[in-house]
């Protein structure tokens, strides 16, 4: 179930969720996404050269006509709720790994706060313009690079932790287990764009 689909959410310890899901310990609802999760993580760990970062066919960080139509196909889920998964992606980050937080010390980091909702949809709409764009990611986020570069200057591993974070929201809200190609290509892409958005730094 995707959050387009699922309509209404809430949020519940710091995770975007469905209304009707059962979040207590091992109850039906969380024991079926969690299969869903690990289903979709065991597929693509049965194509690791595919996941292996440059190593997919193609070469380094390009993205072939399947994967083109892998990202464009799944994200279609996120285009039109920008808000709700950008949020999730974000409530997700800072509850699994709560160091990335120091990067936004004016930000009220409660999960779901107007902060994080705003930001979150920042970081969505900018994935879609990307995703809208695969031809030339570089110049879609040329300025988002020298932002990156002359003044934010967030480590590089943190785009890998989002990129985890983004992998896991929607393996979580996916009707099915996501095909390990599919995974594979948004894998792929994710790592574009975190090599784009640092790759003005010195």
């Amino acid at each position: 179930m995707s959050l387009s689909d699922a309509g209404e959410s809430s949020v519940r310890h710091g995770v975007a969720c469905p209304v009707s899901y059962d979040l207590s310990p091992s109850s039906a609802d969380i024991k079926a996404q969690g299969e869903r999760i690990a289903d979709a993580l065991t597929q693509a760990g049965r194509q690791p050269q595919q996941l292996a970062r440059g190593v997919a066919a193609g070469g380094p960080m390009s993205l072939t006509a399947a994967d083109k139509t892998n990202v464009k196909g799944i994200w279609t889920h996120v285009a039109g709720r920008s808000e709700a998964f950008g949020t999730e992606f974000l409530n997700r980050l800072f509850a699994v790994f709560p160091a990335t937080k120091t990067y936004f010390p004016s930000y009220d980091l409660t999960p779901s706060s107007a902060d994080i909702k705003a930001h979150g949809k920042r970081i969505a709409d900018a994935l879609t313009q990307a995703v809208n764009h695969l031809d030339d990611v570089a110049g879609t986020f040329s300025a988002l690079s020298d932002l990156h570069a002359q003044k934010l200057r967030v480590d590089p591993v943190n785009f890998g932790k989002l990129r985890e974070c983004i992998l896991v929201t929607l393996a979580a809200h996916h009707g099915s287990p996501i095909k390990a190609d599919v995974l594979c290509s948004l894998d792929k892409f994710l790592c574009h764009v975190g090599d784009v958005l640092t790759s003005k730094y010195r």
